[in-house]
């Protein structure tokens, strides 16, 4: 029962949120429902208030009267277009007509009516120039009804209409099945009364086209939706995957590593000490293959040699740093003493063979 209770709460949360991801600009995951329960009522009383775009109900409603009325005001407006774009194009079709075939003279007078017509429709509409249609102001001065009143064919007016809606009607007629064809591209060939019937119902293929294109729309956005909630939670499964890998390592692979560490440094140091001695085995080896009995003996004598003249370079150094010590010991005065018994003993010697050549010039 508990089971049952856990699978029905977990399937209307995921209803809600993709309801309110659907009708709010919002990515919302289960641990967002369960952390906020009262920010998820406050959703809850959102959406019922706003709609997928942010606004109110209520504004939207009213948003929707005034694009229904625009829509419906645009529909008159694109209407008179229409036609006024396919009489200016009825006009230049006669005017190139005319070029190539002259046209009878009850169809030239037709022809200049329609145009001039045109042209003063045209003017009327030019004339009203003021933005504010309160203020009444005119180009010249002129009014619509004044500009209407000097129509020259004002009184054949039916007569040319009785004509000229004929015209453009198979003109437009002709257009709606251009459209038709290339809307709908069928490899059989329509009567004209399937085809009229195609193109008066173009624009409800058109809107279904475009529901249809809003419904697509939709499904995408809400696909989008999708993948990006499925993301965001395989992101947070990454994570955590992460998380718990770390872990791992922290836990079994570093603890592992010192112990290992320490194995390996005992390791080298074992191998150290073997190659240590097994370099001191090629030094004696070596030491073994180059030195003979006799080249031994020869060695010995020329080192007993070496030690009795080091013994005695060592007996001369230290008398020699005697004597050095001796003379040091006099003091600053010892270059003056000598100086001084140098030349007392010259003063001596001169004194002595002057007495010996006194002694010998007497005798």
């Amino acid at each position: 029962m508990s089971a049952h209770q856990g699978s029905s709460s977990s399937q209307s949360s995921r209803a809600f949120i993709e309801r309110a991801n659907s009708s709010l600009p919002l990515k919302l995951t289960t641990e967002d429902i369960e952390s906020s329960p009262q920010f998820v009522q406050l959703l809850s009383s959102l959406s019922r208030h706003l709609t997928p775009e942010g606004v109110s109900v209520t504004k939207d409603k009213d948003l929707k009267e005034a694009q229904d009325s625009l829509k419906h005001e645009k529909h008159l407006w694109l209407t008179a277009h229409i036609l006024h774009l396919e009489l200016q194009e009825l006009v230049l079709d006669n005017e190139l007509k005319s070029l190539e075939i002259a046209p009878s003279s009850s169809q030239a007078q037709y022809e200049k009516a329609v145009k001039q017509n045109l042209s003063l429709n045209e003017v009327a509409d030019y004339i009203d120039c003021d933005v504010d249609p309160c203020r009444g102001a005119a180009l010249l001065g002129l009014t619509k009804q004044e500009v209407l009143r000097n129509n020259p064919h004002r009184k054949n007016m039916k007569g040319i209409q009785q004509k000229l809606i004929p015209q453009l009607e198979e003109r437009l007629r002709q257009k709606c099945d251009n459209l038709v064809t290339f809307h709908q591209t069928s490899t059989t060939q329509d009567t004209e009364e399937m085809t009229y019937a195609k193109a008066s119902q173009l624009p409800t293929f058109i809107e279904a086209d475009i529901r249809g294109l809003e419904a697509e729309k939709s499904m995408l956005k809400k696909d989008r939706s999708n993948r990006e909630a499925q993301f965001w939670m395989y992101y947070k499964a990454l994570m955590e995957s992460m998380g718990v890998l770390e872990e791992l390592l922290g836990t079994y692979r570093l603890q592992s590593q010192s112990e290992i560490d320490l194995i390996n440094s005992e390791w080298l140091v074992a191998r150290a000490d073997a190659l240590e001695l097994k370099l001191k085995l090629l030094d004696v080896e070596l030491q073994c293959e180059t030195y003979y009995d006799a080249t031994v003996k020869a060695l010995t004598t020329i080192r007993r040699h070496l030690d009795v003249a080091l013994h005695d370079g060592k007996k001369e150094k230290r008398h020699l740093e005697d004597q050095l010590q001796t003379y040091n010991a006099v003091g600053m005065g010892f270059d003056d003493i000598v100086s001084e018994y140098t030349k007392l003993k010259s003063d001596i010697e001169n004194k002595t063979w002057a007495l010996e050549a006194f002694n010998k010039y007497n005798k």
